[in-house]
């Protein structure tokens, strides 16, 4: 037994096997780890779905293993979930109105504020609603500004 425990051991260690790491992955779509937790050098880029090994936490930096390298990321940095892909609507043809949220226009919007529907311009009467009819007619009757001028003049 003690034979086995031990050929095991060793297996671990010489294959480099870390049964404790823990796997993530990279959130941010493009990340550089750093040599040390909140360091300023560089390491290759990472980017979006790259599979990483947690390795040890100290604070807000994870240490983390990638192609046989070790590097401190942000913790917010790494998901527990593979990330989805960036869906973009320039490259695929999608048709985003079918989801798309419809907007309606100011005019409708304002009407409604009132409580006027289209279809019920009939019930403009009804419980005291002003009547927008007698004002659009009396818009139409503005008076213009010639006439107004000649009506002053000839008071004076």
């Amino acid at each position: 037994m003690k034979k086995y425990l031990m050929t095991l051991v060793i297996l671990i260690f010489c294959f480099n096997i870390n049964l404790l790491a823990d796997t993530r992955y990279i959130k941010s779509f493009r990340i550089k780890p750093t040599k040390t937790a909140g360091g300023n050098e560089k390491m290759e880029l990472l980017k979006r779905g790259f599979q990483v090994e947690v390795l040890d936490t100290v604070k807000n930096w994870k240490k983390i293993e990638f192609n046989g390298k070790t590097g401190w990321v942000h913790k917010l940095a790494l998901s527990k979930k593979v990330p989805r892909q960036r869906i973009s609507l320039l490259t695929k043809k999608v048709n985003i109105s079918l989801k798309a949220r419809k907007r309606a226009s100011s005019f409708t919007s304002a009407a409604a504020a009132r409580g006027l529907m289209d279809s019920e311009k009939s019930n403009l009467a009804i419980l005291g609603a002003p009547n927008f009819m007698a004002l659009f007619e009396m818009m139409a009757l503005a008076v213009q500004i010639e006439a107004a001028t000649l009506y002053v003049s000839l008071d004076e």
